[in-house]
Parts: C-alpha cells; sequence; structure tokens
C-alpha cells in the first residue's frame, strides 16, 4: 500500500510537471509564431527592396552600358583623357597653369 502511494505521489507530481511544460510549450510556440510572421515579413521587405535595387540600380546600369560594361569603361576612359587635354576656357597666359574640371549634369533625383 505505501509503495502504490508513494506511486501514486510521483504519478501526480510528473502529471503536474507534464502540465507546466505543456504551457511553456504553447507559449513558446506562440512566441515562435509570432518570430515566423516577422521574418516572413521582413523577408518580404527585402524582395521589394531587391526588386527596386534590381529596376532602379541594375537595369539602368545595364541600359547604360548595354551589354557588358566595356562600353561603359572606354566612355569614361574617353572622358578622363578629354579631360586632361584642357588646362583653361578662353587662353591663358605664356607660363601660367590652369585647370579645368567638367561637370556632368543629370536628372534630379526625387526623394520617394
Amino acid at each position: 500500500m505505501a509503495a502504490f502511494g508513494e506511486g501514486i505521489r510521483q504519478l501526480y507530481q510528473g502529471s503536474a510537471a507534464l502540465h507546466q511544460g505543456s504551457g511553456q510549450l504553447s507559449s513558446t510556440g506562440t512566441a515562435l509564431i509570432g518570430g515566423l510572421d516577422t521574418m516572413i515579413s521582413g523577408m518580404d521587405s527585402l524582395h521589394q527592396g531587391l526588386v527596386k535595387f534590381d529596376e532602379d540600380g541594375i537595369q539602368e546600369l545595364s541600359d547604360l552600358t548595354g551589354t557588358d560594361l566595356t562600353s561603359l569603361a572606354n566612355r569614361i576612359r574617353a572622358l578622363k583623357k578629354a579631360d586632361g587635354r584642357y588646362d583653361n576656357y578662353g587662353g591663358i597666359c605664356e607660363g601660367a597653369s590652369g585647370n579645368v574640371r567638367f561637370i556632368i549634369e543629370t536628372d534630379e533625383i526625387k526623394a520617394e
């Protein structure tokens, strides 16, 4: 009878521990679901950002350079070479030195 009583007591303690663990598992599962929702939202934002980067960055560069970067590199080299040829706009005194910088104007960048 004493062994049976001890077994019942251990069964009760085990059941109480199981009940407490089930509660922890339930609340942790809820937190996990919340974390997954946040992760999914973040992944969606990342995807939208990558699509925008592709459209506004990569595609624009691709349109500028053509099928490869060689034409862009050639354009930059030609511009740099032309920049080195000029040391004044309208004439310079003998023995004087000058410096000319080219400024490239582009369309305005609009904040979104």
